[in-house]
């Protein structure tokens, strides 16, 4: 797979929740590129992230 980054959320946003069917990996930043180094989500794993700064955008991967 191929890492796919999401736009920049909302100014205020603060939490994010990433909900998953399949593992993926996720990195958070002002451009992140997610690998399978970064964060790993299991298969019908759910996640929050307290966002911190303006601007943040998710990555995400399909793991393997």
């Amino acid at each position: 797979g191929t890492s796919q980054q999401s736009a920049a959320f909302a100014s205020g946003t603060t939490l994010v929740v990433v909900d998953t069917d399949q593992k993926v990996h996720v990195a958070f930043g002002a451009n992140p590129t997610a690998t399978t180094r970064y964060i790993s989500i299991p298969a019908g794993g759910r996640a929050e992230f307290n966002l911190t700064g303006t601007g943040q955008k998710v990555a995400v991967i399909q793991g393997a």
